[in-house]
């Protein structure tokens, strides 16, 4: 549905009950990439790469890396 604003408090829930939820972690990082938060989608990207380093999100670190070059 594309609504982001809307399940980033569902996505921190979810982390909040599981801190270690990968898909929870990917979902924010995606989620904070559409609203346009480059560098906290890295954190959570980075978050969840530590728990599982071939999550199919990998593609997304650099496209946020060049976002935080040009800010």
């Amino acid at each position: 549905r594309e609504d982001y604003a809307a399940a980033l408090p569902d996505l921190d829930r979810a982390l909040e009950l599981n801190p270690r939820h990968v898909g929870a972690l990917s979902g924010r990082a995606l989620t904070l990439h559409a609203l346009g938060r480059p560098a906290e989608a890295l954190v959570a990207l980075d978050a969840a790469l530590s728990l599982n380093p071939w999550l199919g999100e990998r593609h997304l670190r650099p496209v946020l890396l060049q976002e935080l070059e040009e800010i």
